[in-house]
């Protein structure tokens, strides 16, 4: 099952190594969206929903798109922007 994770990021390790699919860091500097592949999980909560899953459903594969801070905070456009993303995916070519 694939799985799109909009959070805070995730831990990077051998736990989900092979989970992990896409992934792109989407934030905001000096009214700006940028996009690096920094996915480094600041504050620990999209790490945990990664877990949380693969606890129930070991075959999942994610997508994963971090848009909050370390204190989770984030902008709807962030949001905005991965939804998109996520859109742009399902497309057929």
């Amino acid at each position: 099952m694939k799985i799109a994770i909009i959070d805070s990021g995730i831990i990077k390790n051998h736990v989900f190594e092979k989970s992990i699919n896409n992934f792109c860091h989407l934030y905001i500097k000096d009214n700006y969206i940028f996009e690096s592949n920094e996915i480094i999980d600041d504050n620990g909560h999209g790490t945990l929903c990664a877990s949380t899953i693969l606890k129930y459903c070991p075959d999942s594969i994610f997508d994963i798109y971090k848009i909050s801070d370390k204190e989770g905070n984030s902008h709807i456009e962030q949001l905005i922007l991965a939804l998109e993303k996520i859109l742009e995916q399902k497309k057929p070519n």
